[in-house]
């Protein structure tokens, strides 16, 4: 009789182990969701004090030389390792870089050394951009020079320009429209309007797929303006979707909307709504 009763006591019914089941899956139920929205608002926490340490980086070197500069050169000091910037092979980044490279492909921006510097009031390349650059070369510190001036917390497709914490490349906005990155580092240009290469900004920015607003069809491939899109210059992030805006073929929906993430030059943040 006794040892009848310490199997009983000792033993765990079908009864209790349902219910033990049904408890656990009930707290991950409420532990996954919790845990996924609180790692979707660090991702956009970091994104705003990403996108402002972007924006403080390009306010400095306005104030210290009067023009902004892209992305690419603003975690790069001035020396390197005499390798052309945003090369393949180049492993040590300097602005002085630029220098070495002759490029026989003149649509490549980035293979235009001058065209790093970008006016502050409508971001575009100075027409003194070669005088601008040989100051540079000739003496950093009387140019006022003082890189690097961030840097990058990460850079997944290796193009020497910052990332968002969902692996896609920051964007910079200034008033006249979108200042791009390579899209990726084998394959450096800037899109360009009408193929044209001379250094403006073009109204429309890559292809993406998209879906179509109504939810009904296949997916489209579609350009979103990059034109005035803001009113100053302007940090952005596609957001955890990757896409401007919602991603859709809506004729409203474009860069700024949606899941989009922005910080503007003088310290507004969120998301961009037009007046």
């Amino acid at each position: 009789m006794r040892l009848n009763q310490l199997r009983r006591t000792a033993g765990v019914t079908m009864t209790e182990l349902l219910v033990v089941v049904v408890v656990v899956s009930l707290l991950a139920t409420i532990a996954v969701p919790v845990y996924t929205n609180q790692a979707a608002k660090a991702r956009v926490a970091t994104t705003t004090m990403e996108m402002k340490e972007i924006a403080e980086a390009e306010q400095r070197c306005a104030m210290e030389f009067g023009y902004y500069i892209r992305f690419y050169a603003l975690n790069d000091g001035f020396t390197g390792d005499t390798i052309p910037n945003c090369s393949i092979d180049s492993k040590l980044g300097g602005v002085a870089d630029n220098a070495y490279y002759h490029s026989d492909r003149p649509e490549q921006i980035y293979h235009r050394p001058p065209e790093i510097f970008l006016t502050t009031d409508h971001g575009l390349p100075p027409s003194d951009g070669k005088a601008l650059f040989a100051r540079l070369i000739q003496n950093e510190t009387a140019f006022g020079w003082d890189g690097p001036y961030i840097n990058w917390h990460r850079d997944v497709n290796q193009n020497d320009w910052p990332d968002d914490p969902w692996g896609n490349d920051y964007m910079f906005f200034s008033f006249d429209g979108a200042i791009y990155p390579p899209p990726d580092k084998t394959n450096p240009f800037e899109y360009f309007p009408d193929n044209d290469t001379s250094p403006i900004m073009a109204s429309q920015g890559p292809e993406y797929q998209v879906s179509p607003a109504s939810g009904i069809g296949t997916t489209v491939l579609r350009r979103f303006y990059t034109g005035r899109v803001f009113d100053r210059p302007t940090v952005l992030s596609l957001g955890p979707n990757g896409l401007p805006g919602n991603g859709t073929d809506a004729a409203d929906d474009g860069y700024g909307k949606g899941d989009d993430i922005i910080y503007q030059f003088g310290g507004w943040k969120g998301v961009y709504i037009e007046q």
